[in-house]
């Protein structure tokens, strides 16, 4: 399936350290949080119903997808430009739900024919009414804006209040082009304030430039 749809469209290097413990750093969160809207937000041109009838529709609504894709690639366009590719090996459309489910996805936000960010993870499940999003197995995104890449093994998207969280007790991790890195557990984005934290154990690396 292929289509279209109109959407609006660092961490600072520091000082050589490494501790344990609860950390707080800025990060480039908005490129990660705005990937996870956009996909939310490109299925909703996708949604579609079978009259089934009213009973079999009611009974077979929780378990039974509307419509399934194969080697699914969707692609986001605004002024006559390609923004976001979304390419699943499977898509499965809940209308009534509200809700889409991928299977090996991978996605590429790009801007004027360069790649801003791109990511994939085993698994996504994304709430067309509120934008929420949950990505899970092998999760990577890539920021080449920033030089920032995080890896985790689930990350959820509140649409709402613009968070993007890894597991409580799994690892996120996230590493610099220069090699400055954060990982631990109960990862925390803002996009808002464009800052992260770990609510459990946390170690790092931060590199400061040559002069500074």
């Amino acid at each position: 399936m292929r289509g279209s749809r109109t959407a609006p469209g660092g961490p600072r290097p520091g000082s050589a350290a490494r501790r344990p413990g609860s950390s707080t750093a800025p990060v480039a969160a908005a490129p990660a949080a705005a990937l996870c809207a956009v996909l939310a937000a490109a299925f909703l041109v996708s949604a579609c119903s079978f009259d089934y009838g009213q009973a079999l529709a009611e009974d077979l609504a929780e378990r039974t997808p509307n419509a399934v894709f194969t080697g699914f690639t969707h692609t986001v366009v605004q002024d006559n430009r390609p923004i976001l590719r979304i390419e699943a090996a499977r898509a499965e459309i809940f209308d009534r739900k509200s809700l889409v489910r991928l299977t090996d996805v991978s996605f590429t936000e790009m801007r004027d024919g360069r790649v801003l960010a791109y990511g994939s993870a085993d698994g996504a499940s994304l709430r067309t009414d509120t934008e929420d999003a949950e990505f899970f197995g092998s999760v990577s995104l890539r920021s080449e804006e920033e030089g920032v890449s995080i890896r985790t093994a689930y990350l959820s998207w509140n649409a709402s209040d613009r968070v993007l969280s890894g597991p409580e007790d799994g690892e996120t991790g996230i590493e610099r082009d220069d090699g400055s890195f954060l990982r631990g557990s109960g990862f925390r984005a803002d996009a808002r304030r464009k800052g992260i934290s770990f609510s459990g154990k946390s170690e790092g690396l931060l590199v400061r430039e040559a002069g500074e």
